[in-house]
């Protein structure tokens, strides 16, 4: 699927009308979904973007955190994160 610019834009307004708080102040992103998923590569990413936060991007294998990383994101205190299917705190 292309993913257009006008797509994106647009996504990233409905997230700001469907979360307001994300526009109240920075966010915190822990992330390590691959870049090349349309959701770890536009959406996250491009909503750090759009409204200024802070972004962890940590190594990643499958859609698990790699083990030498784990240690990484305990220090980190999110204010969201997004994994594929399903988060894990570990």
């Amino acid at each position: 699927m292309i993913n257009t610019q006008r797509m994106l834009t647009v996504n990233q307004e409905q997230c700001a009308q469907v979360w307001p708080f994300i526009e109240g102040r920075p966010q915190v992103l822990v992330d390590w979904l691959p870049w090349n998923h349309t959701f770890g590569g536009n959406n996250n990413f491009d909503m750090m973007l759009r409204n200024g936060a802070r972004f962890h991007r940590l190594g990643q294998t499958g859609s698990r955190p790699d083990r030498d990383h784990r240690g990484e994101s305990a220090e980190i205190s999110p204010t969201m994160y997004f994994n594929v299917p399903r988060g894990s705190t570990c």
